[in-house]
């Protein structure tokens, strides 16, 4: 068994989105009396961590050296934070995105934790595989 290749990476990502959301106001529930345009403009920022791995198992037989199983097993892990903050009018957003601006920045697990994420179901499969055998 040789873990043939492994990578890290950490992406962080921001965005600007401006909205515009019309709200009404029902102060006696018949008709909307008044008529407002609320704005806001919103700052997403999206921090990425991405491990990625592949395990290849070879077995061969000692004696005549002839391959009789080749497999490999290859597996991802994605890591990931986004937070927010807004100038505006928060009747402008939905709750989808005030909910984001709630979330704060943390730290990104280290690499041996994205390392052992995304091998355990590589090795679970592994072993599986070579009890089967």
């Amino acid at each position: 068994m040789k873990r043939t290749a492994f990578f890290y990476g950490i992406k962080i990502e921001k965005r600007y989105i401006q909205f515009q959301n019309v709200y009404f106001c029902y102060p006696n529930k018949k008709r909307p009396i008044m008529k407002n345009t609320v704005h806001a403009k919103l700052i997403i920022t999206t921090q990425t961590a991405e491990s990625k791995g592949l395990i290849s198992i070879q077995i061969t037989d000692f004696s005549t050296k002839q391959l009789l199983a080749h497999e490999k097993f290859e597996r991802k892990y994605i890591w990931e934070n986004s937070w927010g903050k807004y100038n505006g009018d928060s009747r402008a957003l939905s709750d989808k995105q005030l909910k984001i601006c709630e979330n704060q920045a943390v730290l990104p697990p280290s690499q041996q934790e994205l390392f052992l994420e995304f091998t355990k179901p590589i090795f679970r499969n592994a072993s599986n595989y070579l009890i089967q055998f």
